[in-house]
């Protein structure tokens, strides 16, 4: 997956970086302390009004986006100036610190108000929809908009939601679908678990090792090893919530927190075994920690959805499934009833 980044923000982004060089060479320069007065009049106001302005007029109002990010904005830009200026020269800043209190109440007012938008949206889908992943992007997707950030966020949401609040995790199946489980032929809990104690043991002895060393880095290895526990035990409980379901018209495939995807049934062209040991270039592969046993081959294109925006297109799946008899008796009979 490539990633451009907008021109606006290209350009946004240059002229910030160059408005903060060169403050921050005024400031050392001997020019600076011989009328450190107003140029320090000038420097704030490039800063804290200067950019929060250059924002607004060439990604607000040329991109759409949220009128409240320009605050967000200036309360970065204040913080900036604050670490530029010297102490003894904040005086005009002053008057614009006060305004971050205000800048902070209106902020966190419409952030409240948004989550509040977003919970009542994820409950309404929740409703027709037991999927967690697709209620959370449905919610965030009606306030926020359709934005390739979404799909991070869900990402994150999810993670914390299905490892740290995994005891009100439920199974992620309604009635009229077919569910399907992926984990026990590959005994990945299993392995997981055991992935899972090998890091807490690492962890503990590279923290200890590093701290010798330097406390800051210690402390980072063991934040990143914390996150990366984290999501094998969220990735762990998702796979034994979300199985593969099967509805009437449609295939949900879901394996755990990496992989998502909406195939309609009229788009399988075929479904096989597979022996172990399967490779195939074309193919994509969802197993977990072994060998997959089912291909699904498509009669165009499909788009397949992993972690933080990452898209996949195939024509061809490669999936673990504990009863390929019963799901391939569960698809012919569906395409019977469309028949």
């Amino acid at each position: 997956m490539t990633f451009t980044l907008p021109r606006p923000f290209v350009w946004f982004f240059g002229i910030a970086l160059s408005i903060l060089l060169c403050e921050a060479f005024i400031v050392q320069s001997s020019t600076f302390t011989t009328s450190p007065h107003w140029l320090s009049l000038g420097i704030t106001a490039d800063l804290v009004l200067g950019i929060p302005l250059l924002y607004y007029f060439l990604i607000v109002r040329k991109r759409s986006v949220n009128w409240i990010t320009t605050l967000l904005v200036f309360l970065l830009a204040v913080g900036v100036a604050h670490w530029i200026l010297p102490d003894t020269h904040q005086y005009f800043l002053g008057f614009a610190e006060k305004a971050v209190i205000v800048t902070e109440s209106v902020v966190l007012l419409y952030g409240l108000g948004r989550i509040r938008k977003i919970i009542a949206a994820y409950r309404f889908s929740a409703r027709q929809n037991p999927d967690v992943l697709q209620n959370l992007q449905y919610g965030l997707e009606q306030v926020l908009g359709q934005h390739k950030g979404i799909v991070f966020i869900v990402n994150e949401v999810a993670m914390f939601y299905y490892g740290l609040f995994f005891w009100r995790a439920r199974k992620e199946v309604m009635d009229h679908q077919t569910a399907f489980t992926y984990h026990r032929e590959s005994a990945y809990p299993a392995l997981t678990g055991a992935l899972l104690l090998v890091t807490v043991a690492e962890t503990v002895g590279i923290h200890l090792l590093l701290s010798r060393w330097s406390e800051g880095v210690a402390l980072g290895f063991t934040l990143l090893s914390a996150y990366s526990f984290l999501f094998l035990w969220a990735d762990l409980v998702a796979v034994l919530k979300r199985p593969i379901v099967l509805e009437k018209d449609r295939l949900l495939i879901r394996i755990g927190l990496r992989w998502r995807a909406t195939i309609p049934l009229p788009l399988i062209e075929a479904i096989k075994p597979i022996p172990d040991n399967y490779k195939s270039k074309s193919t994509l592969n969802l197993a977990l920690l072994a060998s997959p046993n089912l291909l699904i081959t498509f009669k165009e294109p499909v788009v397949i959805q992993g972690l933080y925006g990452i898209e996949k297109t195939t024509t061809s799946l490669a999936l673990p499934m504990d009863d390929i008899k019963a799901f391939e008796k569960a698809l012919l009979e569906r395409n019977h009833e469309q028949s």
